[in-house]
C-alpha cells in the first residue's frame, strides 16, 4: 500500500490503525471469533487456540529477547509487562496439556515462519506483530476472557485465562498503558520506506491471525458467516452490537456508530465526530434476537474492547 505524506506525519501508530483497517474488520467477521464471543466455543477449540497462540508468541517473544537492542524495537521493548509465553504454558497445564506432543497447525507453522523471517532481513517490522498481537489482547481480547469463563465455566481467579492476565502492568490500568505504547510507536523515527512496510506487515498479521481462526472454524465445523447485501453497507463487528447495551462503555477512541433508530454514542468524549454503520442492521430483522443472546455476556464485558 502507499502512504502519503500527510498520513505518514501523524506518526507509526496513527497509520497501522487507519491503515489496517480493512483487515481488522475482516478478522472480526470470522465465525470463531463471533461465536467466541457468544461463549459459543467448546473446551477442544480453546486449547487447540491455546496451543497455536502459545507456538506464536514463543518464537516472536524469542526473536524480541534477540533484536530489543535495535533503535526501532527498544523504546517499545516491555518482556515483563507483554510476554504471553508463560502465560499460555499455564493456562495449557490448567487444561491438562501436553505441549511436547502438540504440534503447531499449518497456519501457525506460516505465522512462526513469516515471523523469523522478517526478523532476519528487518527486525524492525517486528514492531507490526506486537502491535496486531499485544494491543489485540490488552483491548478485545479483555472481552474474549469473559466469553471464555462463561463459555467453559471456568473459575474467575485467572485458572485457565492466565493469557489475558497482565498483571505487570500498573494498576491493571490497560487504557494508560495502550495510550503510552502508541505514544513512543508515534514518536520512532520512522522513514517513509519503514512505515509503508509496517502497515502492510500488520496487515499481514491481521491475515494470518484470520488463517489461525479459520483452522478452528474447519475443526468446529462452522460455516461462514453470511455476506452483507449491496444495500447494507454494515461492518460484522462481533463486539460492537455489545455497545448500545445498558453497562457498556465505549472506549475513549472507538468512534460513534449510527444508522437508522440504533446509535451507539462514545460517552469517553463529548464528541468524537466519526460515524460508521450499524453493526445489528447486517442481521435486520434477527437483529433483536441475536442482541438478545449476547445479553449476558454484554453486561459483563465492562469497559474493554477492540479499540487498538
Amino acid at each position: 500500500m502507499t502512504l502519503g505524506t500527510s498520513e505518514s506525519s501523524q506518526g507509526l501508530a496513527w497509520s497501522l490503525k487507519n491503515g489496517t483497517k480493512a483487515s481488522h474488520q475482516e478478522a472480526e467477521r470470522v465465525h470463531f471469533i463471533h461465536e467466541f464471543v457468544k461463549g459459543n466455543i467448546s473446551r477442544e477449540s480453546y486449547c487447540k487456540l491455546l496451543v497455536n497462540l502459545r507456538h506464536v508468541y514463543q518464537v516472536m517473544e524469542e526473536l524480541w529477547d534477540r533484536h530489543w537492542e535495535h533503535p526501532l524495537l527498544e523504546p517499545l521493548y516491555f518482556p515483563e509487562e507483554l510476554a504471553r509465553t508463560a502465560s499460555l504454558e499455564a493456562d495449557c497445564k490448567f487444561f491438562g496439556i501436553d505441549l511436547s506432543s502438540q504440534l503447531p497447525s499449518k497456519a501457525t507453522l506460516a505465522y512462526t515462519k513469516q515471523l523469523r523471517s522478517v526478523a532476519d532481513s528487518s527486525p524492525e517490522l517486528l514492531l507490526a506483530h506486537a502491535y496486531v498481537r499485544y494491543l489485540g489482547d490488552l483491548s478485545g481480547g479483555q472481552v474474549l476472557k469473559k466469553a471464555a469463563i462463561r463459555g467453559l465455566h471456568l473459575p474467575t481467579d485467572g485458572n485457565g485465562t492466565q493469557f489475558y492476565e497482565f498483571s505487570r502492568i500498573p494498576g491493571k490500568d490497560f487504557k494508560k498503558f495502550k495510550e503510552m505504547y502508541r505514544s513512543r510507536m508515534d514518536t520512532l523515527p520512522v522513514d517513509a520506506a519503514q512505515l509503508e512496510a509496517l502497515v502492510d506487515e500488520a496487515n499481514l498479521g491481521f491475515k494470518l491471525n484470520m488463517e489461525i481462526f479459520s483452522e478452528l472454524d474447519e475443526m468446529a465445523a462452522l460455516p461462514p458467516l453470511p455476506q452483507s447485501s449491496s444495500s447494507d453497507s454494515c461492518a460484522a463487528c462481533p463486539f460492537a452490537h455489545l455497545a448500545n447495551l445498558p453497562g457498556f462503555e465505549m472506549p475513549f477512541d472507538h468512534p460513534t456508530v449510527k444508522k437508522k433508530s440504533c446509535v451507539v454514542k462514545n460517552i469517553l468524549t463529548k464528541d468524537s465526530g466519526l460515524k460508521a454503520p450499524c453493526p445489528l442492521s447486517h442481521f435486520g430483522r434477527h437483529a433483536p434476537r441475536i442482541a438478545s443472546v449476547v445479553l449476558p455476556l454484554a453486561l459483563a464485558a465492562g469497559r474493554q474492547f477492540l479499540d487498538w
